[in-house]
């Protein structure tokens, strides 16, 4: 492609991000030329046409880059393609007040418009499935495979200016770290009083995959991230919210995560259902599962709040174990459902299964029946997905009766 077409492609795209105007079409131009060292370029031979993909035109801005000698010779392309990618991506300000506007129209139509800045700036991977399967019996799983090889060039690193989910991160760079934040963004919300953050999770391994982070960086327990959970669904009302709840994973800088579609285990079948007497606006079921599971409704969130907390620290108090709890929230109409699943560890030694959380750990995504597996994984591992864990089955069922 003509080099003075391409940098006036790639100028158009960044006018279609929303963060410039056409009026900013030459500056654009001027901008780029200079950042590619490019003396020769002619605005007479530009004609209008529909650009090419955003990660087409970079791969082919970075040839002209290599050959201008636009590089120093200890800039890393990852840095380069970061400031290229900047262009595409409009300011914090400019991104707030978008997503703002669109959602007062339509969650969703804001959820796609930072969703597509994402992809398109490359904050955002999907990997390439490789193969899914939908197990109906005994349990409604979603199991796929995904290639690595569509994910490996996802930094997963130290050296960010807090930690990694901190929003002191936004636009940041360490170069000695190889850390390039510089088109990261975040969308702002107030929860409690609080100020809260939301970005999408740099592999999206389930649909428009995100985290929700408190600016505060510190450690919020189980009762004040169930609290944030119930706020968030009300506003994210499409999303599956939740987190791992477990005292030796205690994170430094808590956060949610979650997924904007439903999961496998809101299609599960019930053993039975129960009443917790101290709380009678909750209804209980104890859930036919691949780990040992029930889920709580109320149309009351401040009752399911403390019904759930009650009920995961009784379980804890009088069995003594240590194993992961996912708490996941959803939001139906007027009611609120809360799954409470006591996580198998044999699932985490499986080879081949794959941590679907932030920065590669794990979240409540396995648990509620959605899988990801390296797509070298064997059958054996659908086998250990789909085996049920009876002994932990039988002591929550027998643990209900004393509610």
């Amino acid at each position: 492609m003509d080099k003075s077409q391409l940098i006036n492609d790639f100028a158009t795209l960044a006018i279609q991000s929303g963060g410039w105007m056409e009026m900013d079409r030459v500056y654009l131009q001027n901008q780029l030329a200079d950042l590619l060292h490019e003396t020769a370029f002619n605005r007479e031979t530009l004609v209008k046409n529909i650009p090419s993909e955003a990660s087409v035109l970079i791969e082919e801005l970075v040839k002209v880059a290599c050959s201008n000698g636009a590089m120093t010779s200890s800039e890393s392309l990852e840095n380069y393609k970061t400031k290229l990618l900047d262009f595409l991506t409009p300011p914090p300000a400019v991104i707030n007040a978008m997503f703002s506007q669109h959602f007062n129209d339509d969650p969703q139509v804001a959820l796609d418009y930072f969703y597509n800045i994402c992809l398109q700036n490359q904050q955002v991977r999907v990997p390439k499935t490789t193969r899914t399967e939908n197990l109906t019996v005994p349990y409604p799983l979603n199991v796929k495979k995904i290639a690595m090889s569509s994910i490996t060039d996802v930094p997963f690193v130290e050296g960010h200016r807090y930690c990694p989910v901190c929003s002191a991160n936004e636009g940041y760079i360490n170069r000695e770290q190889q850390v390039f934040d510089r088109n990261m963004r975040l969308i702002r919300m107030n929860l409690l009083g609080d100020s809260w953050f939301f970005r999408f999770n740099p592999i999206s391994f389930q649909r428009q995959q995100g985290i929700f982070i408190p600016e505060k960086h510190e450690h919020l327990n189980r009762r004040q991230l169930l609290s944030r959970a119930i706020q968030l669904v009300d506003v994210f009302s499409s999303y599956m919210i939740g987190f791992i709840d477990n005292a030796h994973t205690a994170l430094e800088h808590s956060y949610l995560e979650g997924a904007n579609q439903l999961f496998p285990i809101e299609s599960a079948k019930n053993i039975n259902l129960f009443d917790i007497i101290i709380f009678p606006t909750v209804k209980g079921r104890l859930l036919n599962w691949n780990h040992s599971s029930v889920s709580l409704t109320s149309a009351q969130p401040m009752d399911l709040l403390n019904a759930v907390d009650y009920f995961i620290s009784k379980w804890i108090s009088e069995n003594n174990r240590d194993t992961p709890i996912a708490v996941a929230m959803r939001k139906n109409a007027d009611l609120y459902t809360c799954y409470i699943i006591f996580m198998d560890y044999r699932l985490y030694e499986t080879i081949g299964m794959i941590k679907q959380g932030f920065n590669q750990t794990i979240n409540c995504f396995d648990a509620l029946g959605t899988y990801t597996l390296d797509d070298e994984a064997d059958s054996t591992t659908i086998i250990d997905v789909e085996n049920p864990n009876h002994i932990s089955t039988g002591i929550l069922e027998t643990f209900i009766k004393t509610l």
